[in-house]
């Protein structure tokens, strides 16, 4: 890379579906290389704080990552993937990455943008930062280059909406990394009324409007999920707010019972067959049994049964008592499957 395009860096962060499956087996970001002899291998993490915030039933969940590069000082610059999966319902909203030590901040562009100017970048003899979005809601990143005996810093955020389950609001972070990492620093501020419940041996403390938990570990081996969960207020409702450069914020967390409407049963249905030819390669008897249950739910009523394939071969009226519906499934039996379809 020319020195002197320092200036023209910049990173892009798009969100850009490149349907590429990865390591399904990957629950924790790692930095992928290819070693002098072609051989894949992962990147020490020498550093990790992960910050997460949690106000009402929204967490961010930030995470500032130092790979190294501990291969010898006489090997060539690698490149590397950083691979970064994330869970359903979570989106990234962050990402900085270090060039020449200093961290530049992606920006958000629209997908078709984003790849113009990557490729524009690239013209120039520029290194450019693209998040990419993979398979499964997993995400990567080409980092370039990676000097032997030297450090990468990149910072990932993503949000997502919280579930509630019986015990409340529910946080999960996957820790599953494969070395120990050198320095591993956790916090955790939960803004709520109710004292979060955590899974370890440390508890969340009250400090100010918020509850607070910190861990610090030297040479730590994260290979656990850390979670806790929120509990849901009695009242199940939570209002949180804030003086933010002299302007008030607010959130409001409200639980809403949304009552079940009974189901009218029908009085009339109409039952459309298709016995076209290529039915042949339908599941029958398990729409005959899906039929079946139906009218267990709904004992009584009049039944039109219409056969078609590219015309309407048949039409008949029948009814079920009792959910007593030998003469249509009889029907049924009886079909001729041929001729085309006409939809």
């Amino acid at each position: 890379m020319k020195k002197n395009a320092v200036n023209l860096m910049m990173i892009l962060f798009a969100i850009i579906v490149n349907l590429v499956a990865i390591n399904a087996q990957t629950k924790s970001p790692i930095v992928e290389v290819v070693d002098e002899n072609n051989n894949k291998q992962n990147l020490i993490l020498k550093k990790l704080d992960i910050d997460i915030k949690v106000v009402g039933n929204l967490a961010v969940t930030t995470m500032d990552m130092i790979f190294t590069n501990d291969f010898p000082a006489k090997s060539r610059a690698l490149e590397g993937m950083l691979i970064f999966p994330l869970a359903e319902g979570q989106s990234v909203n962050r990402l900085a990455m270090d060039f020449n030590g200093i961290m530049r901040e992606g920006v958000i562009v629209e997908k078709e943008k984003g790849r113009v100017v990557f490729e524009e970048i690239e013209r120039r003899g520029v290194d450019p930062a693209l998040l990419e979005m993979t398979t499964s809601n997993n995400y990567k990143l080409r980092i370039f280059p990676i000097l032997p005996g030297k450090e990468r810093r990149i910072i990932i955020a993503y949000e997502e909406i919280l579930k509630t389950n019986t015990e409340g609001m529910a946080y999960n972070l996957p820790l599953e990394f494969e070395k120990e990492i050198t320095e591993f620093n956790l916090r955790a501020n939960v803004y709520n009324e109710i004292q979060p419940i955590v899974n370890g041996t440390r508890n969340f403390e009250k400090n100010d409007n918020s509850y607070n938990l910190e861990y610090e570990y030297s040479d730590y081996k994260a290979k656990e999920m850390f979670s806790f969960s929120i509990p849901t207020p009695e009242n199940q409702k939570s209002i949180l707010c804030e003086m933010i450069d002299g302007e008030r914020y607010f959130v409001i967390n409200r639980s809403i019972e949304i009552p079940k409407a009974a189901k009218l049963s029908a009085d009339k249905i109409t039952i459309l067959w298709d016995c076209s030819h290529s039915s042949n390669k339908r599941d029958i008897k398990k729409e005959i049994e899906m039929l079946q249950e139906y009218f267990k739910a709904n004992p009584n009523c009049s039944v039109e049964l219409i056969t078609f394939n590219y015309k309407i071969k048949s039409r008949k009226d029948y009814k079920v008592a009792n959910s007593n519906a030998d003469e249509i499934i009889k029907a049924i039996d009886k079909v001729r499957y041929d001729g085309g379809s006409n939809f």
